[in-house]
């Protein structure tokens, strides 16, 4: 019997994409006779590149998601307008999926994590898991709590249920402790760890590897920045920066800039691993990479967003963590902040690399893919 599954991902973030392509080819490991689709917006290129097995692509926009100032603030009111329509449009977008599942004759579904998906396979009696650091319904509460007309207001409780229909939730770091949900089964960090030599990542990027000074990784996330007023960054004479995209700030030392899409020579994790500490928003992805490479994270203040806290707490319960604000930030007072992580002799707590192998174990063994074990701490 051919083995399909669909993988549904959120396109509001990265770091999602990045994890399900790394349990991706580990459950091509389990079981090469997979067939997957990816249903997504998030671009084709965080996907396409070493899974060794096969994937088709359906370009699928599930839910708005926190509709964003910048990426360090919410908009609140624009996120509320967004699901105003997106209620609207409810029924008919899980009618469509529930045709899509049928037609395709998909024997599962894991979702990372849209909840229309969830609902969908629940009507046709299909397999259904989910993978996550945080789920719409909660992200929402507080966001659409009070809204005008009580529809809008009751809309996490309409995806929470939507949640609940799946008897399998893969609970990740980084996330709430207390959840409403059965089946919440908690599974070890999920991202990329560098294999690179730290001077062969340097070489590939143009810093000379001979020079002693540290290198800090400046990354938004893939977020543009063009629109920013231009940051002059005070002191830092005895570091270098790493940019990655077009953050517009001046400093009086060397800074190097590449493109967002990187080269083929190097991996995002590559470039946290080779650095003494990374500068970015943060979020599960640069997190979870930061930990895994050991790597410091100076995280900019996030206005709104409900899993910020939970990310603090965690990094902080990891190891060397600091955070700047967002006044701090755009006026160029970097300084001290970076020294405090430079300095720091706070240890590194242990912590597993195989979180990818674990999640699609145990994906393996619930979609009876094959020769998946589950793994025991």
């Amino acid at each position: 019997m051919t083995r399909k599954l669909l993988l549904c991902v959120t396109g509001h973030g990265y770091g999602h994409a990045t994890r399900c392509r790394a349990v991706l080819g580990e459950l091509f490991r389990v079981c090469p006779a997979l067939k997957v689709t990816v249903s997504t917006t998030v671009p084709g290129r965080l996907f396409d590149v070493g899974i060794p097995g096969s994937v088709s692509w359906r370009e699928q926009d599930y839910e708005p998601g926190a509709v964003q100032k910048n990426c360090f603030e919410v908009d609140a009111v624009a996120t509320r307008a967004a699901y105003t329509r997106y209620l609207a449009e409810r029924p008919e977008r899980v009618r469509a999926e529930i045709d899509f599942l049928e037609r395709e004759d998909f024997r599962g579904v894991l979702a990372d994590i849209p909840a229309i998906p969830l609902a969908a396979a629940a009507r046709l009696g299909i397999p259904a898991a989910g993978l996550w650091n945080f789920t719409w319904d909660w992200i929402l509460e507080p966001i659409l709590r009070g809204s005008r007309g009580d529809a809008l207001e009751k809309l996490p409780a309409l995806l929470q249920a939507d949640y609940a229909t799946a008897p399998l939730h893969l609970r990740l770091p980084f996330s709430a402790r207390d959840s409403s949900l059965e089946g919440v089964e908690d599974v070890p960090l999920v991202g990329r760890k560098s294999r690179m030599a730290r001077d062969t990542t340097l070489e590939r990027v143009g810093f000379e590897t001979g020079d002693s000074r540290p290198v800090v990784l400046v990354a938004m996330g893939g977020w543009e920045c063009r629109t920013w007023n231009p940051i002059t960054v005070e002191g830092c004479k005895d570091v270098r920066f790493l940019v990655v995209g077009d953050v517009p700030f001046h400093v009086s030392t060397e800074a190097r800039r590449i493109p967002v899409e990187l080269g083929a020579g190097y991996a995002f994790s590559d470039l946290v691993a080779a650095s003494a500490v990374v500068l970015s928003k943060p979020g599960y992805g640069i997190a979870s990479e930061c930990v895994l490479n050991r790597t410091p994270l100076l995280g900019v203040e996030r206005r709104g967003f409900r899993e910020a806290p939970e990310l603090v707490r965690d990094m902080n319960a990891f190891g060397p963590f600091a955070e700047i604000s967002l006044a701090d930030f755009f006026a160029g007072r970097w300084e001290p902040f970076l020294l405090t992580l430079l300095e720091s002799d706070k240890p590194w707590q242990p912590v597993r690399e195989d979180g990818a192998r674990v999640v699609a174990q145990r994906l393996a063994e619930y979609f009876g893919l094959g020769a998946g074990v589950r793994n025991s701490e």
